[in-house]
């Protein structure tokens, strides 16, 4: 049987991070993405859904840069509606795993699984935009199929929640209680910068 992939909330647009291309930099031929990746600036721009392929893209760009420097920050601005939560843990792992400061920018609309994403840079380093937005609700429920593999697929869904639940609830020094609160009521709920940074999701404002 198939077990879908369980998303933070609903569908989201599709992503516009691209693939990894071989470009010409003074280290010399290497693996970068241009249109998302400035290495000078050490920027990786992250846009649209998470996914299995923006995730590997960014994975990509944050493992190259950190060769390059570990002492240099990686600066991520992030503009997403969220998306497949497996990615999400897969880019916060990665975050988590390289040695190199990641300084997190949100940037319009942080939502959903992109939220973890924003609280997971560096301590001190996370930022928004005055007038940007970030949602946070539960995981989206999607199971087909028949009774038992419904069953699977919602305990799959309940442990991913959970997970994500404790890493937000890690990011921002809260208790699990605060953040299970938020999400359990099962609606969207909308936060501005201010409500944002008195969360813990961020450092400062733009």
């Amino acid at each position: 049987m198939k077990i879908n992939d369980p998303k933070m909330g609903r569908p989201a647009t599709q992503s516009l991070a691209p693939s990894p291309t071989i470009v010409q930099n003074n280290q010399g031929n290497v693996p970068m993405s241009p249109d998302t990746m400035q290495d000078d600036q050490r920027i990786i721009y992250f846009a649209g859904e998470i996914d299995e392929h923006a995730a590997t893209a960014t994975i990509a760009q944050m493992f190259l840069l950190s060769k390059l420097s570990s002492v240099k920050p990686i600066h991520l601005i992030i503009n997403s509606p969220g998306g497949s939560m497996h990615d999400m843990f897969a880019l916060y792992d990665a975050m988590k795993f390289v040695p190199t400061p990641i300084q997190t920018i949100g940037l319009g609309k942080i939502m959903s699984a992109a939220v973890l994403l924003l609280a997971a840079g560096t301590k001190g380093m996370r930022m928004i935009g005055k007038h940007s937005t970030v949602m946070m609700h539960q995981a989206w429920y999607g199971a087909q199929g028949n009774v038992f593999e419904q069953r699977i697929e919602l305990k799959e869904t309940e442990r991913l929640q959970s997970l994500a639940e404790q890493c937000i609830a890690t990011e921002t020094n809260q208790s699990i209680e605060v953040i299970h609160a938020i999400m359990e009521k099962g609606l969207d709920h909308f936060m501005t910068a201010d409500d944002a940074l008195k969360l813990g999701l961020v450092d400062s404002i733009l």
